[in-house]
Protein backbone atom coordinates (compact mmCIF):
# COMPACT_ATOMS: atom_id res chain seq x y z
CA UNK A 1 0.00 0.00 0.00
CA UNK A 2 1.72 3.21 -1.07
CA UNK A 3 1.87 5.84 1.63
CA UNK A 4 2.36 9.48 0.76
CA UNK A 5 2.88 12.53 2.93
CA UNK A 6 -0.57 13.62 1.80
CA UNK A 7 -2.17 10.62 3.53
CA UNK A 8 -4.64 11.59 6.15
CA UNK A 9 -2.65 12.10 9.37
CA UNK A 10 0.42 10.67 7.59
CA UNK A 11 -0.62 7.11 8.34
CA UNK A 12 -2.04 4.12 6.52
CA UNK A 13 -3.37 0.85 7.81
CA UNK A 14 -1.83 -2.36 6.46
CA UNK A 15 -3.44 -5.36 8.09
CA UNK A 16 -3.39 -4.63 11.77
CA UNK A 17 -0.14 -2.62 11.63
CA UNK A 18 -0.13 1.13 11.34
CA UNK A 19 2.32 2.30 8.73
CA UNK A 20 3.54 5.85 9.03
CA UNK A 21 5.11 7.55 6.05
CA UNK A 22 8.51 7.38 7.77
CA UNK A 23 8.17 3.64 8.48
CA UNK A 24 7.18 2.98 4.87
CA UNK A 25 10.12 5.04 3.61
CA UNK A 26 12.52 3.13 5.90
CA UNK A 27 11.13 -0.20 4.68
CA UNK A 28 11.69 0.86 1.06
CA UNK A 29 15.21 2.01 1.91
CA UNK A 30 15.82 -1.41 3.47
CA UNK A 31 14.80 -2.97 0.15
CA UNK A 32 17.30 -0.73 -1.67
CA UNK A 33 20.09 -1.73 0.72
CA UNK A 34 19.20 -5.42 0.33
CA UNK A 35 19.28 -5.05 -3.47
CA UNK A 36 22.74 -3.48 -3.37
CA UNK A 37 24.08 -6.10 -0.94
CA UNK A 38 22.65 -8.87 -3.13
CA UNK A 39 25.07 -7.83 -5.86
CA UNK A 40 28.14 -8.11 -3.61
CA UNK A 41 29.66 -11.59 -3.41
CA UNK A 42 33.38 -10.93 -3.01
CA UNK A 43 35.56 -8.05 -1.79
CA UNK A 44 36.12 -7.18 -5.44
CA UNK A 45 32.41 -6.44 -5.86
CA UNK A 46 32.31 -3.89 -3.01
CA UNK A 47 33.65 -0.90 -4.99
CA UNK A 48 30.76 -1.30 -7.46
CA UNK A 49 28.15 -0.89 -4.74
CA UNK A 50 28.11 2.89 -5.15
CA UNK A 51 27.26 2.53 -8.84
CA UNK A 52 24.41 0.16 -7.95
CA UNK A 53 23.03 2.70 -5.46
CA UNK A 54 23.15 5.35 -8.19
CA UNK A 55 21.42 3.02 -10.67
CA UNK A 56 18.59 2.30 -8.21
CA UNK A 57 18.36 5.97 -7.22
CA UNK A 58 17.83 6.94 -10.88
CA UNK A 59 15.43 4.07 -11.60
CA UNK A 60 13.22 4.67 -8.56
CA UNK A 61 12.69 8.39 -8.85
CA UNK A 62 15.41 9.68 -6.57
CA UNK A 63 13.30 9.47 -3.41
CA UNK A 64 16.14 8.55 -1.04
CA UNK A 65 19.42 10.23 -0.12
CA UNK A 66 21.90 8.67 -2.55
CA UNK A 67 25.05 9.89 -0.81
CA UNK A 68 23.92 8.78 2.65
CA UNK A 69 22.87 5.35 1.37
CA UNK A 70 26.15 4.88 -0.53
CA UNK A 71 28.09 5.92 2.56
CA UNK A 72 26.15 3.54 4.79
CA UNK A 73 26.79 0.60 2.46
CA UNK A 74 30.45 1.54 1.90
CA UNK A 75 31.00 1.74 5.67
CA UNK A 76 29.41 -1.68 6.16
CA UNK A 77 31.36 -3.35 3.36
CA UNK A 78 34.68 -1.91 4.54
CA UNK A 79 34.06 -2.72 8.22
CA UNK A 80 36.13 -5.40 9.95
CA UNK A 81 32.86 -7.06 11.01
CA UNK A 82 31.91 -7.63 7.37
CA UNK A 83 35.29 -8.86 6.11
CA UNK A 84 34.65 -12.49 7.03
CA UNK A 85 31.37 -12.49 5.14
CA UNK A 86 33.01 -11.64 1.81
CA UNK A 87 35.36 -14.62 1.41
CA UNK A 88 37.28 -15.30 -1.76
CA UNK A 89 37.08 -19.08 -1.40
CA UNK A 90 33.37 -19.76 -0.90
CA UNK A 91 30.45 -20.42 -3.17
CA UNK A 92 28.13 -17.48 -2.51
CA UNK A 93 24.38 -17.38 -3.01
CA UNK A 94 22.74 -13.96 -2.62
CA UNK A 95 18.96 -13.66 -2.38
CA UNK A 96 18.71 -17.34 -3.28
CA UNK A 97 15.50 -19.29 -2.77
CA UNK A 98 15.64 -22.63 -1.01
CA UNK A 99 12.71 -25.04 -0.83
CA UNK A 100 11.75 -27.22 2.14
CA UNK A 101 10.20 -30.69 1.89
CA UNK A 102 6.69 -29.16 1.97
CA UNK A 103 7.38 -26.95 -1.04
CA UNK A 104 7.72 -23.71 0.94
CA UNK A 105 10.24 -21.25 -0.47
CA UNK A 106 12.64 -19.29 1.73
CA UNK A 107 14.75 -16.48 0.33
CA UNK A 108 17.99 -16.07 2.22
CA UNK A 109 20.00 -12.86 1.99
CA UNK A 110 23.39 -14.59 1.75
CA UNK A 111 24.54 -18.21 1.97
CA UNK A 112 28.26 -18.96 1.99
CA UNK A 113 29.22 -22.55 1.22
CA UNK A 114 32.76 -23.39 2.28
CA UNK A 115 34.69 -26.66 2.55
CA UNK A 116 33.48 -27.60 6.04
CA UNK A 117 30.84 -24.98 6.89
CA UNK A 118 27.79 -23.22 5.51
CA UNK A 119 26.98 -19.73 6.78
CA UNK A 120 23.61 -18.06 6.53
CA UNK A 121 23.71 -14.28 6.72
CA UNK A 122 20.61 -12.18 7.17
CA UNK A 123 20.87 -8.40 6.90
CA UNK A 124 18.61 -6.25 9.03
CA UNK A 125 18.39 -2.62 7.99
CA UNK A 126 15.81 -1.25 10.38
CA UNK A 127 16.08 -0.10 13.92
CA UNK A 128 13.56 -2.69 15.04
CA UNK A 129 15.02 -4.90 17.73
CA UNK A 130 12.79 -7.90 17.11
CA UNK A 131 14.48 -11.25 17.75
CA UNK A 132 15.23 -12.88 14.41
CA UNK A 133 16.62 -16.13 15.80
CA UNK A 134 13.57 -18.23 14.88
CA UNK A 135 13.89 -17.17 11.24
CA UNK A 136 17.61 -18.00 11.14
CA UNK A 137 17.10 -21.30 12.99
CA UNK A 138 14.50 -22.29 10.39
CA UNK A 139 17.01 -21.50 7.63
CA UNK A 140 19.71 -23.46 9.45
CA UNK A 141 17.46 -26.50 9.76
CA UNK A 142 16.63 -26.33 6.08
CA UNK A 143 20.28 -26.14 5.03
CA UNK A 144 21.30 -28.97 7.39
CA UNK A 145 19.29 -31.26 5.15
CA UNK A 146 20.92 -29.93 1.99
CA UNK A 147 24.52 -29.78 3.22
CA UNK A 148 24.87 -32.96 5.26
CA UNK A 149 28.17 -33.23 7.13
CA UNK A 150 28.85 -29.50 7.09
CA UNK A 151 28.56 -27.27 10.12
CA UNK A 152 25.72 -24.78 9.63
CA UNK A 153 26.11 -21.34 11.21
CA UNK A 154 23.65 -18.47 11.16
CA UNK A 155 24.30 -14.75 11.51
CA UNK A 156 22.28 -11.56 11.66
CA UNK A 157 24.07 -8.39 10.63
CA UNK A 158 22.42 -5.13 11.65
CA UNK A 159 23.42 -2.73 8.88
CA UNK A 160 23.12 0.56 10.79
CA UNK A 161 25.68 -0.34 13.47
CA UNK A 162 27.55 -3.28 11.84
CA UNK A 163 26.56 -5.45 14.79
CA UNK A 164 27.01 -9.16 14.04
CA UNK A 165 24.99 -11.65 16.05
CA UNK A 166 25.60 -15.37 15.72
CA UNK A 167 22.48 -17.47 16.19
CA UNK A 168 22.98 -20.75 18.04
Amino acid sequence: VPVTPESVSGESVRGSDRWTYERHKNARLGEVIHEVLSRVKTPGDAPGAEAVVHEIWNAQGRWFDEKETSSRIKNLLSSPEMAGFLPKDAEVFNEEEFCDSDGNLYRMDKVLVMADEVWIVDFKTGMETRDHSDQIKKYMGLLEGLYKGKKIRGFVIHVPDHDVQEIQ
